[in-house]
């Protein structure tokens, strides 16, 4: 149950981070990121954001909610499944998606496509509705909107190089954080695999003792060695690529990996965090949680057979 939590847990925070989230004090004012638009090369794909808690009303309801409103790609602000419709398109004027609980406290059921509501004195049409307990609004550029974050598609071996590098190329300042969402859900994706190889280890033994009765050693270290080959690309895949060395025989690379490891955790606990990130942590809480109880039931289960 632990292990099915485990990768149902990193499941979500792949879909939740699809790629890179550079974050800035400094709000980003419109001027500069139509600038950004048309100065920013065309991989990876930028998309602005920013977020408040604000009221939206329709004629006969009203509503507290959380307020993003994006500028580009809204599926990498805020990815999440639809039951009814579907985004509204990067260049689109005044149109919105709303949460599953928005759309019941506004209009009552989930059948709103085409539907209207007014935020900030402007009126967005509804083009879908999304998966969501919370109450939240998605909604097209705004004139003269500040934006506080910008998420990248993809994330290359070296993420942080590739984020400035971005925005050094859009002619934006240096983020003051940056969040590694392919990197994080490759970290939990690994972690939920980890108890897996613990509890088969005395089925490998067990079989390892059976064949070397009838097959050669030679045939069976070749066998093993060829298993292993066939396992470790998919095992790399699944690491983030700051994680592996270049040469495996380079020794300055560990020391360094350490010092990247705390500064990225450092980043990640300073961040001040949206509502995403929030859920975010949470979710790295369940998943440390499931990996920890996991682990520790393969041991004591191992220790109960051995006693």
């Amino acid at each position: 149950l632990c292990v099915w939590g485990s990768f149902q847990t990193s499941a979500r925070i792949a879909l939740r981070y699809p790629g890179l989230s550079l974050r800035y004090d400094d709000p980003v004012d419109a001027r500069s990121v139509r600038q950004a638009l048309e100065d920013a090369p065309e991989e990876p794909t930028p998309a602005f954001w920013t977020e408040q808690n604000g009221a939206v009303q329709t004629e006969f309801r009203a509503s507290e909610a959380l307020c993003i409103g994006v500028s580009g790609d809204a599926s990498l602000v805020w990815p999440e499944r639809f039951l009814k419709g579907g985004w509204f398109g990067p260049m689109a004027e005044r149109m919105c998606a709303v949460s599953r609980q928005t759309a019941l406290e506004l209009f009552g059921s989930l059948d709103c496509i085409g539907q209207t509501l007014t935020l900030d004195a402007e009126t967005y049409t509804v083009s879908g509705v999304f998966k969501g307990k919370e109450s939240v609004v998605v909604y097209s550029d705004p004139e003269g909107a500040e934006f506080t974050a910008i998420e990248l598609t993809g994330e290359g071996e070296n993420p942080r190089a590739d984020s400035l590098a971005f925005a050094a190329a859009a002619g934006l300042s240096e983020p003051d954080d940056i969040v590694y969402g392919r990197a994080m859900a490759k970290t939990a994706r690994t972690a939920a695999w980890l108890p897996l190889p613990l509890a088969s280890l005395p089925l490998f033994a067990a079989a390892w003792r059976a064949l070397r009765r009838r097959i050669p050693r030679s045939v069976c270290l070749f066998a093993l060695a060829f298993a292993a080959a066939m396992i470790l690309p998919p095992v790399l895949n699944a690491v983030p690529g700051w994680l592996i060395p270049a040469q495996w025989s380079d020794f300055s690379f560990w020391p360094s990996l350490v010092e990247a490891a705390a500064e990225r955790c450092t980043e990640w606990f300073r961040l001040a965090p949206s509502s995403r990130d929030v859920e975010m942590k949470y979710l790295l809480i369940a998943q440390a949680v499931f990996c920890i109880v996991s682990i520790a039931a393969v041991l004591c289960r191992r220790a109960e057979k051995s006693s």
